[in-house]
């Protein structure tokens, strides 16, 4: 445990008498405390999905920013209509960066992904990143998840199909160059026990999360911890068993995971021609981490799937993230120190910024040099300057 007189930007003035007298609580309060699982979920806490399709078909392709409380999904950007280029329009990934609050958004376009950075507080503006690259650094990489490590500042993306030598797998994306790095390997190009669409990483439990479709032994949530040197695969779950209102599920395009829940995108609602393919009933599916048990669903605005003929309206796939804004970027925990947003500053958020802080997680990263509003990946007291500058400046900002 280091108080901020350890380092040697301290000197900054009001910064040193703060942490003096913070440090014994952090000490106390511990990080177990901090990382503990919800029970509910966080306050103002949103799922986004976005919906893909086929060329040929004449279905939307619309994000939707779904109210987990309420269930209200709100259509919030269309790429289309954004001209975003794509051979399969729509976002296959979606993955939330809560310091910067932006959402990273993936587009296939042939044999390449593109990386987007959708600007949440500003009409979901975008702007391409990056074009993802394989491990060697040639072109003609497809990304089909995608899950931002807040902790760490990574993006992850999974691929679903392997091929050419490729692996099926977790890779992290450099974000400058594009180079993607195998993380974990699923299975090696000529197997088909995997199909891993839907991942994201959840700031609560510190896990990359993780859905696999197949149905030679998958149809299964599981979990990667990042901090580990070598990452496993863990067995989290197997999907939700059929009940009296809902089919088994069976496919999982999109996941959003936060406040402690995963919040699964099943595909459309089936028609009386096709119940018994792939739609699920057309509801986003919910799993309790803390319990370990399926919760209550949430209806989809998506359209009816119809019989494969029928072109116009078929069974749509999506991508899916957690979208976590509160009052301000101050505003880091809940009640008792549980990591979430709550609208609400208390002493609450700065325990758990400065166990971030001190524990060098780059959640607390807000600052690059001079306490310029940009992170530049270290921790100074320029992140504390700014951190107490939107926690006084209070809930409306």
């Amino acid at each position: 445990m280091r108080c901020l007189s350890d380092r040697p930007d301290s000197f900054r003035t009001g910064v040193i008498n703060m942490s003096s007298k913070m440090c014994a609580c952090v000490a106390a309060a511990g990080v177990a405390a901090v990382l503990g699982v919800a029970g509910s979920p966080t306050a103002l806490g949103q799922a986004v999905f976005g919906i893909t399709r086929p060329a040929f078909s004449t279905g939307p392709t619309t994000v939707f920013n779904t109210n987990v409380t309420t269930g209200q999904a709100t259509a919030v950007f269309d790429p289309i209509a954004a001209a975003l280029p794509a051979t399969a329009p729509g976002f296959t990934g979606m993955a939330y960066d809560a310091t910067n609050r932006r959402m990273f958004a993936s587009t296939t376009n042939g044999t390449s992904t593109a990386i987007y950075s959708l600007d949440v507080t500003n009409n979901w503006a975008a702007t391409l990143v990056t074009s993802v690259r394989r491990p060697d650094n040639s072109a003609g990489m497809v990304i089909a998840g995608l899950a931002f490590d807040q902790k760490r500042r990574v993006l992850y993306g999974v691929r679903e199909i392997g091929g050419a030598g490729q692996p099926e797998a977790l890779f992290s994306i450099n974000l400058q160059t594009g180079v993607s790095t195998v993380v974990l390997e699923f299975e090696p190009s000529n197997a088909f026990n995997f199909s891993i669409t839907g991942v994201d990483w959840c700031p609560v439990t510190d896990r990359i999360y993780l859905a696999d479709d197949a149905a030679n032994g998958g149809r299964n949530i599981y979990s990667v911890n990042p901090g580990l040197a070598t990452p496993t695969l863990d067995l989290v779950a197997p999907y939700e068993a059929a009940n009296a209102q809902l089919p088994a599920a069976t496919d999982f395009d999109g996941i959003a995971a936060g406040g402690g829940f995963l919040y699964l995108l099943s595909d459309s609602l089936d028609d009386a021609t096709s119940t018994t393919i792939e739609g699920n009933g057309g509801f986003h599916r919910v799993y309790n981490l803390a319990t370990g048990q399926w919760g209550t669903p949430i209806a989809t605005p998506y359209p009816i799937r119809t019989v494969s003929t029928q072109l116009g309206r078929i069974d749509p796939t999506g991508a899916g993230g957690w979208l976590g804004l509160g009052c301000n970027r101050a505003d880091v925990a809940g009640a008792n120190q549980g990591i979430g947003f709550d609208s609400d500053l208390t002493a609450d958020d700065i325990i758990v910024f400065l166990n971030w802080y001190f524990g060098d997680d780059l959640r607390a990263d807000l600052a690059g040099a001079n306490q310029s509003p940009t992170p530049d990946n270290s921790l100074t007291a320029d992140d504390i300057i700014v951190f107490l500058g939107e926690f006084f400046a209070g809930c409306g900002t």
